[in-house]
């Protein structure tokens, strides 16, 4: 569930563009950004689990 975060704050980004409420809109891509760097981070800096 957590990786979805990103995605649906993106939808909801889109949303609020569609009806033009700019601020709203321009706070969720920020906090899209903001998942999507902290979920790469998280899995750059981690331990990859591979099954061999």
């Amino acid at each position: 569930m957590l990786t979805l975060l990103p995605f649906f704050s993106g939808l909801a980004a889109v949303w609020f563009g569609i009806l033009g409420r700019r601020r709203p809109c321009v706070a969720l891509w920020l906090l899209t950004l903001g998942l999507f760097v902290a979920g790469a981070q998280a899995l750059m800096t981690g331990p990859l689990p591979l099954s061999l």
